[in-house]
């Protein structure tokens, strides 16, 4: 057994909620896929720590397509709701974006009053203004991604080759009850990013 297995092994039985949460939503994700490596990064930003893992999987067919005019037009909507959403639920103005999006989430999620958001509103609401935020300041852009599992609206890496799902990420939180990961997925897409492999098409 490898010493990366000993350590995701370790984490199953040791880690934290969240570190465990993160490698059930992994375990589901690999599921009926072949497996060619997997692991733990550990991104260190402003002071802390943050645990991610990783997977490499044997390719598959997949179609990645800009999104269609419509489609970005609804997400811009639901990001436009970001600002009422934060008001909402009192979050403080003066924190930082990334910090803004965690309370909202955190206090919809935990509030006996939801004050008529919805599940799909607030993954919505979120998710759409996350994906901005990734675009603009990680220069990636949203895509639909087609495979023989399904399709799923991402954002990707322009120059590079790195990509995230944000609104299946959110779902799964709803799912697990956990709070508290914008920043750390950010801080973990920055980390792709700078460690990627720059796309064939890319100046």
């Amino acid at each position: 057994m490898s010493r990366i297995s000993n350590i995701i092994d370790a984490i199953r039985r040791i880690g934290s909620r969240s570190q465990k949460a993160a490698l059930l939503r992994q375990d589901r994700q690999l599921e009926g896929k072949e497996v060619l490596e997997r692991g733990r990064v550990v991104v260190h930003h402003e002071g802390e720590a943050i645990t991610g893992f990783h997977a490499k999987v044997e390719p598959y067919p997949e179609e990645v397509s800009s999104l269609s005019l419509t489609a970005r037009q609804e997400l811009m909507i639901y990001s436009s709701r970001a600002s009422d959403l934060f008001s909402d639920f009192d979050i403080d103005s003066s924190a930082g974006l990334l910090e803004r999006f965690d309370q909202a989430f955190s206090s919809w999620l935990h509030a006996s009053n939801r004050l008529g958001y919805s599940e799909n509103d607030v993954v919505g609401i979120l998710g759409a203004a996350f994906g901005d935020y990734c675009n603009e300041s990680l220069e990636m852009d949203w895509v639909t991604v087609s495979d023989q599992y399904g399709t799923s609206t991402a954002i990707d890496g322009r120059e590079f080759e790195f990509r995230a799902f944000p609104f299946d990420s959110i779902w799964k939180r709803i799912d697990d009850a956990e709070s508290g990961f914008f920043a750390s997925i950010y801080v973990v897409l920055a980390h792709q990013k700078q460690h990627s492999r720059r796309r064939g098409n890319a100046p």
